[in-house]
C-alpha cells in the first residue's frame, strides 16, 4: 500500500462487498474538482463554514455522502456557506 489515501480506498471497497453504504472518501483536491470549485473555496468553507472532514494526522479528507448532507442542509437554510465578510478575509 503505497498510501494512506490507497488504505482508505481499500478499507471502503472492502466494506462495500459487505453489503454496507457506499462511503466514497475523498482529499480536498479531489472535493474541488467534483464540485467544480477551487481546493481554496473547499478549505474555506472547512475552516469558516462548517464543512464536514475526517482528519488523519496531519491529512484531510472529506466523506462525500457527508459534503452532500451538509450542502443539502445549506440549500433548505436558503444561506450561504461563507457570509461576504468570511469571503473577502479569505481571498
Amino acid at each position: 500500500m503505497s498510501s494512506l489515501g490507497d488504505a482508505l480506498k481499500l478499507h471502503m471497497s472492502l466494506k462495500n462487498k459487505t453489503g454496507a453504504i457506499n462511503m466514497k472518501i475523498l482529499s480536498e483536491s479531489e472535493l474541488a474538482e467534483f464540485l467544480n470549485i477551487s481546493k481554496w473555496t473547499v478549505r474555506a468553507w472547512r475552516l469558516r463554514g462548517g464543512l464536514p472532514f475526517i482528519q488523519v494526522g496531519r491529512r484531510i479528507f472529506y466523506q462525500l455522502a457527508s459534503v452532500e448532507k451538509w450542502m443539502d442542509e445549506i440549500e433548505g437554510n436558503n444561506k450561504s456557506p461563507l457570509s461576504n465578510e468570511d469571503f473577502v478575509s479569505v481571498m
